[in-house]
């Protein structure tokens, strides 16, 4: 695991330049999750009463609210999230297809007992940060 956070961490770093800062809101989240408690059986889920900010800048990204620290931007629109403590793991990738105007989310999880398993999500890409800065002056 650690190898794989190295190399991820490393790729990065080398790209991290290449990008330019982009920040987006996005919610309605929905999709499908399979987790222990279920038999890993996929069932529909969703993320309907939260709006996530999701700000895409090498070193500096981040989801405003989110307790996870440690962020990769992987892609120009992508990023992904890791957290890992002791024998537990989240793992997230938040991807903006701008075009589409879609939030694209997937999270794995392990060592949470009936909450192990992953989820995929769609939602809907509703503002950026510079849209929601200007309707408050």
């Amino acid at each position: 695991m650690l190898r794989l956070k190295a190399i991820a961490l490393l790729a990065t770093l080398l790209a991290q330049n290449a990008y330019s800062a982009e920040c987006w809101i996005a919610d309605n989240f929905k999709g499908y999750a399979a987790k222990v408690r279920n038999g890993y059986e996929f069932e529909t889920d969703g993320m309907t009463s939260t709006k996530y900010v999701i700000y895409i800048d090498g070193k500096k990204s981040h989801i405003v609210g989110s307790s996870i620290s440690e962020y990769l931007q992987i892609a120009p629109n992508s990023i992904l999230a890791i957290a890992i403590e002791d024998d537990t793991s989240v793992i997230e990738t938040w991807t903006i297809d701008p075009v589409k105007k879609k939030a694209l989310y997937t999270k794995t999880t392990s060592g949470y007992g009936q909450f192990d398993g992953v989820s995929v999500f769609v939602g809907n890409v509703v503002g950026d940060c510079k849209s929601e800065k200007e309707k408050l002056q």
